[in-house]
């Protein structure tokens, strides 16, 4: 088991002294808490874009940086992996950095973090009695396992999949419900 603080950097997301104003063509993403999507911890596709003329280059994303929620009833990690050139995440999150991507793999710590057991950790940190979170310090001392890279790596594709297949799998339920609802009010309709 190793400290977390031993494997990536932790930044706290960026504050901003005035809520962002969208703009359609603005050069910053802006990732808020209402863009993590339910329950497959993914990233949506429209964050609110704005123009923030100066951003700290530490708090500017890159790929495969992991966002994690660290206030609020939930505390999903997230895997950046968006194409956005200029993207930022605020305050409810702290911004992840793999040191050394030959020792640790953002993917699988991402799924660590997202585990049963990494969750049942994540929640024996929080504190605060209105709006419950967990401190810096606090994440960085949460003890992980590390298997060798290629099983890191082998069970975060074997989770990006299944996680993919579940997606999937809903987005089918829904159609397959939608189908049998219209079936069965055309039978109305024919049989007045």
């Amino acid at each position: 088991m190793i400290a977390l603080q031993e494997l990536v950097d932790i930044v706290s997301g960026a504050t901003l002294r005035e809520k962002p104003t969208p703009e359609p063509n603005g050069s910053t993403y802006v990732i808020q808490v209402r863009d993590v999507t339910s329950p497959y911890n993914e990233l949506a596709d429209d964050p609110l874009r704005t123009e923030l003329p100066s951003v700290p280059k530490q708090q500017l994303l890159q790929p495969h940086d992991i966002l994690f929620l660290a206030k609020g009833p939930r505390n999903p990690a997230v895997l950046y992996t968006k194409p956005w050139p200029r993207a930022i995440a605020m305050s409810f999150f702290f911004r992840l950095r793999v040191y050394d991507p030959t020792t640790a793999d953002a993917g699988y710590l991402t799924w660590y973090l997202n585990s049963t057991p990494g969750q049942a950790a994540v929640q024996s940190l929080r504190q605060g009695s209105s709006v419950a979170g967990i401190t810096k310090p606090m994440l960085g001392c949460l003890e992980i396992p590390v298997p060798n890279l290629q099983v890191q790596r082998h069970i975060a594709h074997v989770a990006d999949a299944l996680r993919r297949e579940a997606k999937l799998a809903d987005n089918l339920r829904g159609k397959r419900a939608w189908a049998i609802e219209q079936a069965l009010l055309n039978q109305i309709t024919s049989s007045l």
